[in-house]
């Protein structure tokens, strides 16, 4: 079971989410009651603060989120992840 905490308008949400790219894990920031901070670093995630090579895989991997919940939600065939993550580089 997830801890949750309190947003600033009294909702309920997670105390942590799942670890970003880099392997920090991004935690509530109570303070401000909207934001989650990156306990590696100390940026708000999604922030200019936020370092670019963070960010840059953080945004890949939410872009590859919406792409995989778009087809997976429209698309009759069997689709596999691998399909949409794999390296065209690679023959595999």
């Amino acid at each position: 079971m997830k801890l949750k905490v309190e947003a600033f308008d009294g909702s309920l949400t997670d105390k942590y989410l799942d670890p970003l790219p880099c392997g920090g894990i991004p935690i509530f920031d109570q303070e401000s009651g909207y934001a989650y901070r990156c306990e590696a670093c100390g940026a708000v995630v999604g922030s200019l603060a936020m370092p670019t090579d963070c960010k840059d895989l953080w945004e890949t991997m939410l872009e590859k989120e919406r792409i995989w919940n778009r087809l997976k939600g429209g698309c009759k065939a069997q689709l596999n992840p691998k399909d949409i993550w794999s390296d065209p580089n690679n023959s595999d």
